[in-house]
């Protein structure tokens, strides 16, 4: 499995900027929707320098949490909400959780 390659963090206080490389709107977009929904967001947003290139920078200023706790928390919010679906959605494709996990 691909995993997402940090080119860099800036962490100052309730403010971190995030360099990613090689991803782009499939993966941030869901994933700044969850920073959002945390109540102790003041901002977060991500910019990409160029389609071609695939870097972003995601940004997240905090009312005094740990930035890095709201992603972490969005994150598994995530894979929460991913593991539900699948355990409701592959039984009625006729399709168990080990046959899902082998890719059939």
């Amino acid at each position: 499995m691909p995993r997402i390659k940090v080119k860099g963090i800036k962490l100052n206080g309730n403010y971190m900027e995030v360099m990613v490389e090689g991803e782009d709107y499939t993966v941030m977009s869901p994933l700044l929707t969850y920073i959002l929904q945390d109540p102790e967001v003041e901002f977060a947003t991500f910019d990409m320098d160029h389609p071609l290139l695939r870097n972003i920078t995601l940004k997240i200023r905090t009312k005094g949490k740990d930035p890095l706790k709201v992603l972490e928390d969005a994150i598994n919010r995530i894979l929460s909400d991913i593991g539900e679906l699948e355990n409701k959605l592959m039984p009625q494709l006729g399709v168990g959780n080990a046959e899902a996990e082998k890719g059939q």
